[in-house]
């Protein structure tokens, strides 16, 4: 298991898959407050969309090498401020079988294949 401290980035990365692009993990552990890096090393661009009604940002990355193939975000918690953290569900528009599934809270960030 991996770990790191809460002021650190965490990298998502799209890559080309046997059968389309695809997320370089299937879940992420994160804290309150980490951000994310998210990375498009494909040749076209990527939408990556919310899989929540109540998550409103889609994230637009250029093709890998262009201006725009990263996005940054800061992981917060959940749409309710009581919460402390959230789970948080993407995928690519571009194939509809890769998803990622992003979980916000505790202390430690830690990535899972």
């Amino acid at each position: 298991m991996h770990r790191v401290a809460h002021d650190q980035n965490v990298t998502i990365t799209i890559i080309p898959g046997q059968y389309g692009p695809e997320f370089d993990r299937r879940q992420l552990h994160v804290p309150v407050g980490a951000t994310t890096i998210w990375v498009n090393k494909t040749e076209t661009a990527q939408v990556i969309l919310p899989d929540r009604e109540g998550t409103r940002r889609t994230m637009r990355l250029a093709p890998a090498g262009q201006e725009g193939d990263v996005w940054m975000m800061q992981m917060r918690s959940s749409q309710r401020p009581s919460q402390m953290g959230g789970t948080f569900r993407w995928r690519l528009e571009s194939n509809e079988t890769a998803h990622i599934t992003i979980v916000t809270g505790g202390e430690s960030v830690q990535a899972r294949a």
